[in-house]
């Protein structure tokens, strides 16, 4: 059966993260032979993400979401973050579905990095909607090993004896 994977992404944006996103899907169709498909639209900017999203989820039949976003260092900036996750949020739940937030904040990383961090978080986005629209096992998402999307993971904290 096949699995539609919608991705919404702004013009604010600096680093083109759908690519990313749309080859880590291409790839797992070629690899894992996945019946998967994505639909990429893209909006001016935060505030149109969760409507994007929500149509996407409702009218073009997608399975799962991923919106890209991207929040520049003013403090205006992140509150326009801050209002579009929750948005985002009502959308999930509106829709019943998965709405993956993949937003990069230029305020928490140097200039020189920005664009390997928006790589790399696509990339695990994607990976992680594809784990959760196929019942594929290479794509199984394993619990409580530090993993984390686009940066080095967190170390695993054991008990101490």
């Amino acid at each position: 059966m096949m699995k539609k994977v919608g991705i919404v992404d702004t013009a604010f944006s600096r680093v083109d993260m759908a690519k990313f996103a749309i080859q880590q899907i291409e790839q797992a169709k070629q690899i894992c032979n996945s019946e998967l498909t994505w639909l990429k639209t893209t909006v001016p900017g935060h505030k149109e993400v969760a409507v994007e999203a929500l149509r996407l989820l409702e009218q073009e039949q997608c399975d799962i979401c991923i919106v890209f976003g991207w929040v520049g260092p003013k403090e205006l900036d992140l509150t326009s973050a801050h209002e579009a996750a929750i948005a985002l949020a009502m959308a999930k739940v509106q829709a019943r579905k998965h709405v993956l937030e993949c937003f990069i904040f230029e305020s928490q990383h140097e200039q020189d990095a920005l664009f390997e961090v928006a790589s790399q978080r696509a990339i695990a986005h994607a990976k992680s909607a594809i784990s959760m629209i196929t019942d594929d096992p290479a794509w199984v998402v394993h619990s409580s090993i530090g993993d984390r999307e686009g940066e080095a993971n967190a170390s695993v904290l054991e008990a101490i004896d």
